[in-house]
């Protein structure tokens, strides 16, 4: 009858069982005996489920399997002897081939695992890696993107203060463009008023020449005249004392006002040329109070 296991008929009675447990013990190693001994297909402990708890099932498993094939060595070397003293002929002694194998099988189990442990650290470590290094990029993405947004609020909100800068220089610029424009229109109407009152002093300049040299003629006129338009009239010579305040008289009420008649006269109308009003009613009257023609222009004149 042939082995289940396949194991050699060479094989005397006491290392038949201990061989079929070191079996029994690689193959649930390796996933291929259930609980009862039976061996199943070769499943191999890097190509199943890397997941910690099945790991460490399978770890504890092994070294459950490990200590009873252990145990098992144990029992055939000491149940070889009876109660009685005698040796059983069905347990016989195992042989230092069997002993090697064991160690060397639980030598390899050692390696097997120290070799699993490390592809799972390896694995982890580099999963840990890649989960750090895509965490390190998000983070400097997010701070990238961050900064970028703060610098495009800075620059949005210096256009912003720029562009109100330029707005308020802009509306300056343009006042005083415009205060320019009046000051010019202003500096034209004063240069006209210059030239006109140029023409005005070289007309009251010329009349005036022109009284002189009528006054130094004799020439005098009758009526109404202003202050100086014509001399007084010689009094003889015996009612000089007389008279003397005749004159001044006469005198005080050719230079009194013609409006008010208290102040002396110092504003000659134009374009009459009558000396006839005060400082005071020269802003009041708007025609001469001698021939009544219509004042133009007043000039205020200081009188010795």
């Amino acid at each position: 009858m042939q082995d289940p296991l396949g194991l050699p008929a060479g094989l005397g009675h006491g290392e038949r069982p201990l061989m079929r447990v070191f079996l029994i013990s690689i193959c649930g190693r390796f996933g291929m005996a259930d609980r009862n001994g039976c061996v199943g297909d070769p499943r191999s402990e890097l190509t199943c489920n890397a997941s910690g708890s099945r790991k460490r099932a399978r770890e504890e498993s092994m070294a459950a399997t490990v200590n009873s094939s252990i145990s098992g060595v144990r029992l055939l070397d000491s149940g070889a002897a009876s109660t009685s003293g005698r040796h059983s002929p069905s347990t016989q002694p195992a042989s230092p081939l069997a002993r090697d194998l064991v160690s060397l099988l639980h030598q390899q189990n050692l390696e097997i695992d120290a070799l699993v442990r490390l592809e799972v650290v390896t694995a982890g470590g580099k999963q840990q890696s890649e989960r750090l290094r895509v965490g390190m990029e998000e983070t400097c993405k997010r701070r990238c993107r961050a900064l970028v947004s703060g610098l495009e609020q800075q620059v949005v909100k210096r256009l912003m203060e720029k562009e109100a800068e330029l707005e308020c220089a802009n509306r300056r610029n343009a006042e005083l463009e415009q205060q320019m424009r009046q000051v010019s229109e202003e500096n034209k109407i004063w240069f006209a008023m210059a030239k006109n009152n140029e023409a005005v002093v070289c007309s009251l300049r010329t009349s005036l020449e022109q009284a002189l040299l009528r006054s130094a003629a004799g020439e005098g006129g009758e009526g109404q005249e202003g202050c100086g338009d014509s001399e007084a009239a010689k009094l003889p010579l015996d009612d000089a004392q007389s008279c003397c305040f005749v004159v001044e008289e006469t005198v005080r009420r050719r230079t009194a006002c013609r409006a008010c008649g208290e102040k002396d006269v110092c504003v000659l109308l134009l374009p009459c040329k009558h000396l006839c009003l005060c400082k005071d009613c020269e802003s009041k009257a708007h025609a001469c109070p001698i021939c009544g023609s219509s004042k133009d222009v007043s000039l205020r004149i200081f009188m010795c």
